[in-house]
C-alpha cells in the first residue's frame, strides 16, 4: 500500500522536496532505480544520496568554490544549498540500507506483471517451489534458482534475472518471510542457531506440511498444491499452534 509522501525543507526556505520516508511508499520507478544501484553494488552512502536526490528532482550543478555550497537546479529553479543539508537529506533513505520487513517489489518485469506482493491468490505448491527454490540459492547462490523463482513470481518471464531482478526478487522474498512470521506466529518459529553449514531439510518440511494438510490422504494432495497459499498457512499455523497447546499441557 502506498503512503503519502512527506514533504521536508532541505536548506532554503524556498526549496521543498518531496521522497518516500519507507520502502512501501516507493513507486515502481523509485524501486526500479534503488534495486538497480544496490544491483551493481554501489555504496550504500552513495546510494542514499543519488536515490535522494533522484527523488527530489534534483540536479547539482556546480560546487562553490571554497566553500560547503552546492548550486541546485529543480525544474527551471536554481538554489545554493549547504554541504551538510544534502548529506542530511540523504540520511532520511537510510531505511534503504536494510531490506524492507513487509514484501514490496516491482509490479512487472520485461511486460511480465508480478503476483501479489504478499502472495495472496498464489497456489501453494508454487510457494512451496519458491521456498525450496529460495532456500537453495542461499545455500549454493546458484543463479538458476533465481530464474525458476522468477518465472513464478512473473508468470511467464523466462529469460536469465540481471542484477537489478536479482536483487529486486531477494528483497521481495525477504520481506515475504517476514510477514509470514508476523501473521503465521505459531508456523514460522525462529530457526535454532546451529553451525554454518545447519540448512533446514526443505524435502523433509515441504512433506510434513503436505502431510499435515491432507491428513495422510495423498488423493487430497493435488487439491492442497492448488489451494490458496493463505489459506494453507492458516491451517498449518492453527495446527502448529493446537501442537504446542497439547505439548504445554502435557509437561504440566
Amino acid at each position: 500500500m502506498k503512503t503519502k509522501q512527506k514533504t521536508r525543507p532541505i536548506s532554503s526556505d524556498k526549496l521543498k522536496v518531496s521522497v518516500p520516508t519507507s520502502w512501501q511508499e516507493m513507486s515502481d520507478e523509485q524501486l526500479l532505480y534503488v534495486y538497480r544501484l544496490l544491483g551493481y553494488e554501489v555504496h550504500p552512502d552513495r546510494v542514499m544520496l543519488y536515490a535522494f536526490m533522484h527523488f527530489a528532482g534534483l540536479h547539482i550543478i556546480r560546487k562553490e568554490q571554497g566553500g560547503h555550497i552546492y548550486i541546485i537546479a529543480k525544474g527551471r529553479a536554481v538554489y545554493p544549498v549547504k554541504e551538510d543539508d544534502l548529506i542530511s537529506g540523504a540520511m532520511q533513505l537510510e531505511y534503504i540500507g536494510q531490506p524492507s520487513t513487509f514484501p514490496v517489489r516491482l509490479s512487472q518485469w520485461k511486460g511480465h506483471p508480478a503476483v501479489n506482493p504478499e502472495l495472496r491468490e498464489f497456489p501453494f505448491g508454487h510457494y512451496l517451489q519458491v521456498e525450496n527454490y529460495f532456500q537453495a540459492f542461499l545455500q549454493s547462490e546458484n543463479t538458476q534458482c533465481l530464474r525458476e523463482i522468477a518465472a513464478l513470481l512473473y508468470p511467464g518471464f523466462k529469460g536469465k534475472p540481471d542484477k537489478t531482478l536479482s536483487y529486486n526478487l531477494i528483497s521481495w522474498i525477504y520481506g515475504i518471510k517476514q510477514h509470514f512470521a508476523s501473521e503465521f506466529p505459531d508456523l514460522f518459529q525462529p530457526m535454532p542457531k546451529g553451525g554454518e553449514n545447519d540448512w533446514p531439510d526443505m524435502k523433509a518440511i515441504t512433506e510434513a506440511e503436505i502431510r499435515a494438510l491432507n491428513g495422510g490422504d495423498i488423493t487430497k494432495t493435488d487439491a492442497i498444491l492448488a489451494a490458496e497459499t493463505w489459506g494453507a498457512l492458516a491451517e498449518l499455523n492453527a495446527k502448529a499452534k493446537e501442537a504446542a497447546e497439547l505439548e504445554r499441557i502435557s509437561k504440566k
